[in-house]
């Protein structure tokens, strides 16, 4: 059985959010699903950026 889930996420115009290489996330990962268990965890090291001085950031 294969499905296709779709996440979008909002981020402001004046933030950016990358990999920690600086390098663009990427387009789609793939969740490997266990039975009995659904998708497995994935993470992924990120660094946000913003140019505003005054930006607070929440994560």
């Amino acid at each position: 059985m294969q499905a296709h889930l779709t996440i979008d996420a909002a981020v402001g115009p004046t933030v950016a959010l990358m990999q920690a290489d600086g390098s663009p996330l990427p387009d789609k990962v793939e969740l490997d699903c266990a039975p009995g268990q659904g998708f497995m965890p994935w993470s992924q090291q990120v660094r946000i950026c913003s140019h505003e001085t005054d930006m607070a950031v929440e994560v």
